[in-house]
């Protein structure tokens, strides 16, 4: 028999990461699919870009979106007040 304590009392409190590590991963996706050349023109049509990613829930396995995932939440966790 599996012991659910054991798991909610790990999953639980790293609920909150995994949601965050899957809106920056979107974040990241969108500014890798932004048409642009230069990161200001990236990041203006980013935004447009953002709302066809979020419609996909599934997150991006590329290299660059689960890099930038994973250093918004290694910095999250470093500096809780400064999620975003």
């Amino acid at each position: 028999m599996i012991d659910t304590s054991k798991i909610k009392r790990f999953a639980l409190p790293n609920l909150p990461y995994v949601f965050l590590f899957w809106l920056f991963d979107k974040l990241g996706e969108a500014y890798r699919l932004a048409p642009g050349r230069d990161m200001l023109h990236k990041l203006i049509t980013a935004t447009a870009t953002l709302t066809g990613t979020i419609a996909r829930p599934a997150p991006s396995f590329n290299t660059f979106d689960l890099l930038i995932g994973l250093i918004c939440i290694s910095y999250s966790k470093n500096h809780p007040g400064n999620i975003i």
